[in-house]
């Protein structure tokens, strides 16, 4: 739950963000269309970054099925607020490495001495 809600407002912040510094001024934007690509981008990225098998064909599934949905990242209709979509989009791939399973790194021993001879023998 606690990844959800932190994936949720990391998608919100940067895709009001980037409507607000990027879109025109006159424009009026409603919906939660950013959001839904924020998603869509974590699901695709999650089974990269976590190394899960069954989550990157999920998203891999995801990206084949929507793959249409990667127009609208880009401006085509000047009434469609493209910097959302592209803005939630790019925050959902940063929220997949964000708040990714940290693993721990193991532990490197060090080699063995080698083999030393006894500095009174010959």
């Amino acid at each position: 739950m606690k990844k959800f809600l932190g994936v949720t407002a990391l998608i919100i912040a940067a895709s009001g963000l980037g409507i607000w510094l990027t879109g025109p001024s006159s424009a009026i934007t409603v919906g939660a269309s950013g959001l839904v690509f924020g998603y869509f981008g974590y699901i695709m990225v999650r089974g990269i970054f976590d190394r899960h098998l069954i989550d990157i064909v999920i998203g891999a599934v995801m990206a084949l099925c929507f793959a249409y949905q990667l127009t609208a990242l880009l401006p085509t209709n000047e009434q469609i607020s493209w910097q959302g979509h592209l803005f939630g989009f790019a925050a959902g791939i940063v929220g997949g490495w964000f708040f990714r399973e940290k693993r721990q790194k193991p532990e490197l021993t060090p080699p063995p001495p080698a083999f030393q001879k006894d500095p009174g023998s010959i």
